[in-house]
């Protein structure tokens, strides 16, 4: 049916194919704001990602030499964060339509929307840690 050109509008969920609190906050926080839709399964599997994606910063991390390569760190640095937002988004898109196909578009945007803001402060405090243990 995600493929049918002819559905009617309302046959689509609202969260469409990204999920903005997930992708610029994190699952918890989106699961919080959400929880009386999802259940735990949709938070351990976005967590699950979240840490391979973590994983893989910190072996990237440990592979270089940045002391060689110091012009190296920014690039890298707004690389990963745009595979992470990218990843997360499309996969709380993909948890949410799984967990509540039936979300009502009107609380989803409003309850998708406190989620955004609060994780967006979350992301700016966690970047700026970022930040500064990079220049470290």
């Amino acid at each position: 049916m995600a493929c049918d050109k002819d559905a009617p509008v309302a046959d689509k969920h609202p969260v469409g194919n990204f999920m903005w609190s997930v992708a610029v906050g994190s699952p918890l926080i989106s699961f919080i704001v959400h929880r009386k839709k999802v259940g735990a399964e949709f938070v351990v599997i976005l967590i699950g990602i979240n840490m391979l994606l973590n994983l893989g910063d910190k072996l990237l991390i440990g592979s270089l030499d940045w002391n060689q390569y110091p012009l190296l760190k920014i690039p890298v640095f707004l690389g990963y964060w745009l595979a992470r937002i990218c990843v997360m988004g499309k996969a709380g898109a993909w948890r949410m339509r799984i967990d509540a196909p039936k979300y009502d578009a009107e609380e989803f945007r409003h309850k998708e929307k406190i989620a955004i803001i609060v994780g967006l402060i979350y992301s700016v405090l966690v970047m700026t840690v970022d930040v500064m243990e990079a220049m470290r």
